[in-house]
């Protein structure tokens, strides 16, 4: 049946304005994760300073672009801290965002909004490519598949490379096979461009450079081009030329040598570990080589899954044509890939292969298959499904887990970083604060965003946080009420020295979980709580904060002598400092 084209421009319009809504609501509602702060920061240096020495290991296209918006902000730029000198993007990062003049809420907003733009060109690209191979009502599921994606709308809203380079990776395979299906100037310039723009993404964009050699040469050996192998070749290092004059151009020229500096910093960092990896409740610094599948079959709607089978079956049934070539091949080589690094801090590093899977779905609205019952409704309801994941997961994409693991709410007992948590729910923490009577807080927080920011009144517990860090309020002996709000990334013991030194909450059941990520505990009452805390204050040679715990449990339990002799040491300690 032929759809109307004025039924298929209304789909194509709704959907994008459906994913671009999507985004800019969701991340109203999010604090910034963890490497935005630092992205942002290093984006506005290279363009109102020309220096590159902060985040000099990944290109600079991406914080570039997000720092554009922030260039009419008359933002403060201190680059007499000895952060600055140091070049130490973290701590000059959280004065930057964190203690400028503008509000932190207000430059994260507009440093996300390029990246939503470069979100909207993805869906328009899937579109694109689905509809040229399989007809637009295929285009329009694929567009549909990428727009309601929870991996892709988290990513689609952050300041990162991993939606750029998903974005820029596709548009590489697409402008290669159009060149590869007929030859024009503007085909050879797009593919130049495409290239360019990888590379100055991201690192690993260099990888697509031997991979289309691969995939050309197959494309050869099959038959599938008609473009001489000279002249391909010829191609090929005019699309790299081209793709390097990019890449030197972002930057100018002068600085290019931060660009090799960086990228040995990458080679070297990529294959060395050391980084704690977290995969269904086991650490590792090496990692494990199915941690990707794992985390894709974990985080991936169960719908696009079983949709992804069915159109590799349909696929494979027959002879392979180019488009599969560039979109299967791909998919393999990026899984196979990351299954050497050691690297694996997140279904992110490979969210490249996205786009490709949605554009091979596709395939399943090309043919006969659908004509039969039972197929289009077993589809149908397929869709359905992958479209109630979506819009019940908002605004928390970021935390997305399917019915797998029994959704995000079990997410951190199999994944975390930023595969859950990075920091992003300080909002839904004052939210939730205010709307329970605005308890006082033990908060022990993972992320770069400042909890001052949304005004939280709170006792910081060694949060992996600059200000929270520096944070010296206590809180009072007496509470009505009292919560500790924990990270699900501090409550498992990641880059914790202790694995277990939260392990006693393990055995309490949360008051709630904030987008999924911070875990809510009262601990009014809770004597374990509070000697528990009293004791890792006490071992991090925080005396005043571990007095205070131990105060609270005399209040609570007068004849308590552990508590009491605990106290009689720390008052003694206070004494000899004083």
């Amino acid at each position: 049946m032929k759809i109307p084209k004025t039924f298929i421009n209304l789909a194509l319009f709704a959907l994008i304005c459906l994913f671009a809504v999507e985004c800019i609501e969701s991340m109203r509602q999010k604090s910034a994760t963890s490497d935005e702060i630092p992205h942002l920061a290093a984006g506005y240096a290279y363009l109102t300073r020309g220096d590159y020495r902060l985040n000099y290991e990944h290109p600079p296209l991406v914080k570039m672009l997000a720092a554009l918006p922030l260039l009419g902000m008359n933002l403060e730029f201190n680059d007499g801290d000895a952060s600055w000198q140091k070049a130490d993007e973290w701590v000059f990062g959280d004065i930057f965002v964190n203690s400028n003049r503008v509000d932190a809420t207000k430059i994260v907003f507009l440093g996300r909004l390029p990246i939503v733009a470069l979100g909207i060109f993805l869906c328009l690209l899937v579109y694109k490519w689905s509809s040229h191979l399989y007809g637009k009502p295929a285009g329009l599921v694929s567009l549909l598949l990428c727009s309601l994606s929870p991996n892709i709308l988290a990513h689609a809203r952050l300041v990162t490379f991993d939606l750029a380079n998903a974005l820029f990776t596709t548009l590489t395979f697409y402008a290669a096979y159009l060149v590869l299906m007929r030859v024009s100037r503007g085909r050879i310039i797009l593919l130049g461009l495409a290239l360019g723009l990888a590379i100055s993404t991201k690192a690993t964009g260099l990888a697509l450079i031997p991979l289309l050699v691969i995939l050309t040469a197959l494309a050869h050996l099959r038959g599938l081009t008609k473009v001489p192998p000279k002249q391909a070749a010829r191609i090929g290092l005019i699309a790299i030329a081209i793709g390097f004059g990019i890449l030197i151009a972002t930057y100018r020229i002068s600085q290019i040598g931060s660009y090799f500096r960086g990228l040995h910093y990458f080679i070297s960092d990529i294959g060395k570990g050391g980084r704690p990896a977290y995969l269904f409740g086991r650490f590792s610094t090496t990692g494990w080589p199915y941690y990707f599948v794992a985390a894709m079959a974990m985080k991936t709607p169960i719908a696009t899954l079983i949709l992804l089978a069915m159109s590799l079956w349909l696929t494979l049934r027959k002879r392979l044509g180019l488009a599969q070539y560039f979109t299967l091949i791909p998919i393999a080589a990026f899984l196979g890939f990351s299954a050497l690094s050691h690297l694996q801090l997140g279904l992110r590093y490979i969210l490249q292969i996205y786009p490709l899977m949605f554009i091979l779905i596709g395939k399943i609205f090309a043919g006969d298959f659908l004509k039969r019952k039972v197929p289009k409704i077993l589809v149908g309801a397929l869709l359905a499904w992958y479209v109630f994941a979506s819009v019940s997961t908002y605004p928390h994409y970021l935390a997305y887990f399917n019915e797998i693991v029994g959704g995000p709410s079990n997410g951190y007992k199999y994944l975390l970083d930023s595969n859950l948590d990075w920091g992003q729910d300080l909002p839904g923490l004052k939210h939730y604060l205010e709307k329970t009577g605005n308890p006082e807080v033990v908060l022990c927080y993972f992320g770069t965003a400042s909890p001052n920011t949304y005004d939280i009144e709170y006792q910081d517990c060694y949060s992996l946080n600059l200000q929270a860090s520096r944070h010296k309020h206590i809180n009072s002996l007496h509470p009505k009420r009292e919560v500790l709000a924990i990270s699900a990334n501090m409550l498992q013991g990641l880059l914790l020295p202790q694995r277990d030194l939260f392990a006693w909450l393990k055995k309490h059941k949360p008051l709630a979980k904030i987008g999924y990520s911070i875990f809510v505990y009262d601990i009014t009452n809770d004597l374990e709580s509070h000697f528990a805390l009293a004791t890792i204050y006490l071992r991090g040679g925080n005396l005043a904060k571990a007095e205070r715990h131990l105060e609270r449990i005399l209040t609570l339990q007068p004849e308590n002598s552990q508590a009491s002799k605990l106290l009689t040491i720390i008052e003694d300690k206070i004494k000899t400092r004083q």
